[in-house]
């Protein structure tokens, strides 16, 4: 009844307000600098393993699970020292999309 829309509608603003979040560190991982600092940075502000405790949660709210993948997937780009610091590891963090 009414306590189960209330508490539906309590847990659709927390979904909102999460999802905009790790959302805006999408973003930014795409606009930061492939530096040490900004990397660290990221890496600390990063959601994923306190989100991921919530396993069912995440797992039904599939928008929030892609968001963290996308997040996780763009860090991973921007770790140059995976790549060996090349020209070509930062053409890939930049690149947008392909294989890999």
């Amino acid at each position: 009844g009414a306590e189960d829309s209330e508490t539906a509608a309590r847990e659709a603003s927390i979904v909102a307000g999460i999802t905009a979040s790790v959302r805006t560190l999408v973003i930014s991982s795409f606009r930061t600098p492939p530096t040490k600092f900004m990397l660290n940075l990221l890496r600390q502000l990063n959601p994923t393993a306190s989100i991921l405790r919530a396993g069912p949660f995440v797992a039904y709210h599939h928008k929030l699970f892609a968001l963290l993948c996308l997040l996780n997937i763009n860090m991973n780009a921007l770790d140059l020292t995976r790549h060996g610091g090349g020209q070509k590891a930062s053409k890939r963090s930049g690149g947008g999309g392909g294989g890999g």
